[in-house]
């Protein structure tokens, strides 16, 4: 493993079989540019944590910042058919921020040999464009106005500035295609994610008790996710206790455990840039009351319900519509909602309990490429979390489950965690 990386890398080879499968979707007489991210100002000359752009990732499995790939896979030379321009390193820079990458240890992450400085890039670019019509960019097909500071958004306006007659095209269907269905070697690193996650949730369990602050919690889970390894989050935790988890997406993580209140924790570790997430409610004080194991019961017996629908030629769309429906009964046996609410309109009765789709694709981003419309295939990996949020009751309840698309039944990849609530209390005793 190289010094400066905690996880260990995919062989270079996956990523040159990734940039071969993109050329190959594209059109012959072009040019493709992905750009690197860029280190962001936090405080004064301190920057955020890095986090390389996936799709560059994707094609070079390198976290260099600044650094544009450049695919021109026809033109007459080969020194032009595939290079990578990166930032040029001093001394200055050296001393602050350490010795630079080298071109050998480059090779040997990506595969890539013509590796150039970036300020020769207009040089080069210029001759790609001599062969070439068209120009594919890492793209939205809607660029909304907040996005002005992306390092891809400056680039496409030189390029529309300096060849107004090349035809521009968008990279983001092809790779999006490619990302769907994972590979036997990014399986792998998602499961390493998972199994972080899970290990870090079990060093967690012994440490909930009424009176620690939600954010003693995420203390824990952060030491235990650097302690086995990860890069870090794949998200900001959620470590709700009470009301706080009728907040879909809460991340203050501040107020005080109490007892008889349920906590519920969303954590994903992320290993060699993939994601894990996974979501368990639990008894602050160690045991459900007989409402909240009622509740808590419909959760699961939905989760249990719901796994069945992950297999090809099923939709995210299908999912949630069919979750929808499993879910009015066991929300009449709770009196949460009556047979009168539900001549109406069915599913906006039954969403105002849970009101979130029940998955996602999870990948090189926690909510990975893909959309609800697209039919699972294998290889697919996915989460499964059905909810239930009752803001009168002071209570929020969601188990979340990751799942491999497969021929057959899905593979349900976080099986290690308890979701019976006998096994979780016996745990927390």
């Amino acid at each position: 493993m190289p010094d400066h990386l905690r996880y260990t890398p995919l062989p270079s080879s996956f990523y040159k079989k990734n940039r071969k499968k993109l050329i190959e979707k594209l059109l012959p007489d072009s040019v493709a540019l992905i750009v690197a991210n860029e280190l962001i100002i936090s405080k004064g000359d301190q920057f955020y944590p890095f986090v390389q752009d996936s799709n560059f990732f994707y094609l070079t499995g390198l976290e260099i910042e600044k650094a544009i790939l450049a695919l021109c896979p026809h033109h007459p030379s080969s020194e032009y058919r595939e290079v990578l321009f990166i930032p040029s390193s001093n001394e200055k820079s050296a001393r602050w921020k350490g010795k630079p990458i080298t071109n050998e240890e480059i090779y040997n992450f990506s595969a890539i040999e013509k590796i150039i400085p970036l300020e020769h890039f207009k040089t080069y670019f210029k001759e790609m464009i001599n062969h070439t019509r068209h120009i594919y960019m890492d793209l939205n097909s809607f660029i909304e106005e907040d996005q002005s500071y992306s390092p891809t958004l400056r680039l496409l306006k030189y390029v529309q500035s300096n060849c107004p007659f090349h035809k521009l095209e968008s990279l983001k269907p092809y790779l999006t295609e490619m990302r769907l269905i994972k590979s036997e070697e990014e399986i792998e690193q998602i499961k390493r994610a998972i199994e972080i996650t899970e290990e870090a949730f079990l060093d967690l369990v012994p440490f909930i008790k009424p009176g620690l602050y939600e954010y003693e919690i995420e203390a824990q889970v952060l030491a235990s996710f650097l302690r086995l390894g990860a890069d870090g989050y794949a998200f900001h935790p959620i470590v709700a206790s009470g009301n706080n988890a009728n907040i879909l997406h809460y991340c203050y993580n501040r107020s005080k455990l109490k007892e008889n209140e349920l906590l519920l924790i969303d954590i994903g570790a992320s290993y060699g840039n993939y994601c894990a997430d996974i979501t368990r409610t639990l008894p602050i004080s160690g045991h459900f009351t007989e409402r909240q194991l009622e509740c808590y019961e419909v959760v699961l017996k939905t989760l249990e319900f719901a796994s069945s629908l992950f297999k090809p030629g099923n939709t995210i769309e299908q999912v949630n519509k069919e979750v929808l429906r499993f879910l009015e009964k066991p929300l009449l046996d709770l009196k949460l909602i009556s047979t009168d609410n539900l001549k109406n309109d069915r599913e906006k009765v039954v969403q105002e309990f849970f009101m979130h789709g029940v998955s996602h694709f999870v990948g090189l981003e926690v909510h990975d490429v893909g959309n609800k419309h697209i039919p699972f295939q294998p290889g697919m990996i996915l989460t499964c979390e059905p909810g239930l949020y009752i803001d009168s009751e002071n209570m929020g309840i969601r188990l979340e489950n990751m799942f491999l698309i497969t021929y057959h039944s899905p593979i349900v990849l976080t099986s290690r965690l308890p979701l019976n609530p006998n096994e979780i209390e016996k745990l927390m005793s």
